[in-house]
């Protein structure tokens, strides 16, 4: 079963960031090489970043190596598939302006994809921590609680705290967040709030045309059923 995604697109300063990995269930046996192919992390398209990565190379340079240029260069080399010196980029941001939010959610995208999870984890708290008004933090945060394979990283009731917290920053309409509270409610044994939950999603999902979210839902809806937990695949 594949797993919910974020929506495709947030505007995060002033850009178009598509995260996560913009799918949050990644098996932790994944290379990094393998990670931004899976579109956990893209930045617009990759012919972008190709004719304008020498520009954010050059203002790495201009600014002395500021926070934002070394994210804007990592999300480029990431694009190109560069991985390794991508997240090279992501620790300089986070060395150079520690209260710099964006690179610590490429980090905890890429400790997910090492296998990781305790770093990932303390990494999304520090994007709640430094902007808790954008859904994308606690939203990966609760899907990593709420169905990491395993058990010793799950959480169920934090999961469901900052599950809730993702959809009642988006608004409680956006089909993504609420898949990732229903999962975190049926970790949490809360089986009929699944359900419920997992149900709305699945609407909301058709009514937008999104027909694999909506199948999606579907296959959780028959593990609900018969009180089971949604896992990622390890």
């Amino acid at each position: 079963m594949s797993s919910p995604r974020i929506p495709a697109s947030i505007n995060f300063e002033g850009f178009e960031l598509k995260p996560l990995l913009t799918n949050p269930r990644i098996p932790a046996a994944l290379a990094s090489t393998v990670l931004l192919s899976l579109g956990l992390l893209t930045f617009r398209q990759a012919a972008f970043w190709q004719t304008n990565l020498g520009l954010f190379q050059h203002a790495l340079v201009v600014t002395g190596g500021s926070a934002l240029a070394h994210f804007h260069v990592g999300t480029g080399l990431g694009e190109l598939e560069q991985f390794p010196e991508a997240k090279e980029h992501f620790q300089a941001a986070v060395r150079t302006d520690p209260t710099y939010a964006p690179p610590y959610y490429s980090l905890g995208l890429i400790a997910e994809a090492e296998g990781q999870p305790a770093q990932a984890i303390t990494n999304y708290q520090r994007v709640i921590q430094l902007r808790p008004d954008w859904p994308p933090g606690p939203n990966q945060l609760a899907w990593l609680l709420a169905t990491h394979p395993l058990a010793e990283v799950r959480n169920g009731a934090e999961a469901v705290r900052w599950a809730q917290r993702a959809c009642e920053l988006a608004g409680g309409q956006e089909p993504h967040f609420l898949a990732t509270l229903d999962a975190a409610y049926a970790e949490a044994g809360r089986f009929d709030d699944a359900i419920r939950t997992a149900t709305q999603g699945r609407d909301l999902a058709l009514a937008a045309g999104d027909r694999k979210l909506a199948a999606e839902a579907d296959a959780r809806l028959a593990l609900y059923a018969r009180k089971q937990a949604f896992r990622q695949q390890p």
